[in-house]
């Protein structure tokens, strides 16, 4: 399974991720979108005041799931994107979301540092899993 992802620079998960973290998983340099999903089960949302907001934007031919990683690290249920559609998610600079495919697959963790951070998605021609 692979897809595409356009939301910014090509490290900028990892150092986000880092920083929720505070160095407490080692993340690789690379690492980011589904290449982080490995590290679902480390990771979890930290207090923060600082306010944020994700525009995610669909642009594949499957839906997606976007889940909060509580301050436990469990999955929570925020929205469902189908194919076309847009959601504008509010949250805070130390909060962990997971994309999850139709199949419960993770496809990509995210961390919003930004006041406001656009993130299309689109799966590749073999659609996701």
């Amino acid at each position: 399974m692979s897809f595409r992802i356009a939301w910014g620079g090509r490290t900028a998960l990892t150092a986000l991720l880092a920083g929720v973290v505070f160095g407490l998983l080692p993340l690789a340099a690379q690492a980011q979108g589904n290449e982080a999903c490995g590290h679902e089960g480390q990771i979890r949302s930290l207090n923060s005041e600082r306010r944020t907001e994700m525009v995610l934007v669909n642009d594949g031919t499957r839906p997606f799931t976007l889940y909060w990683l509580d301050f436990q690290g469990r999955r929570r249920a925020y929205a469902t994107v189908a194919p076309g559609q847009t959601h504008v998610q509010p949250t805070f600079s130390a909060h962990v979301w997971v994309l999850v495919g139709p199949a419960g697959n993770c496809l990509m963790l995210l961390v919003n540092e930004r006041f406001r951070r656009t993130i299309r998605v689109a799966d590749n021609s073999q659609g996701w899993q």
